[in-house]
């Protein structure tokens, strides 16, 4: 295809995209088809178990205590 030829077929394009977007009914039938794809979809899906989430301990024992250990520094001394 040469360019002559690839430039007539991208102005019919353009032309017959500028005549969809003028004309409403287009977008109300590509909205129609979103919406019943959407449907279908949904009906699709399987319901899932939901997992129990494991109770997450702190990583270091150190975070814990880490309020408690700075107050009892004031009261140390060797």
């Amino acid at each position: 295809m040469d360019v002559r030829e690839f430039d007539k077929l991208l102005e019919r394009v353009n032309q017959s995209r500028k005549a969809a977007l003028k004309d409403n009914s287009f977008i109300e039938q590509a909205e129609m088809h979103a919406k019943e794809l959407a449907r279908i979809e949904s009906m699709r899906a399987e319901p899932t178990k939901k997992r129990r989430n494991k109770v997450k301990a702190p990583k270091r024992f150190s975070n814990v205590y880490e309020g408690f250990a700075s107050n009892r520094e004031l009261d140390f001394h060797y």
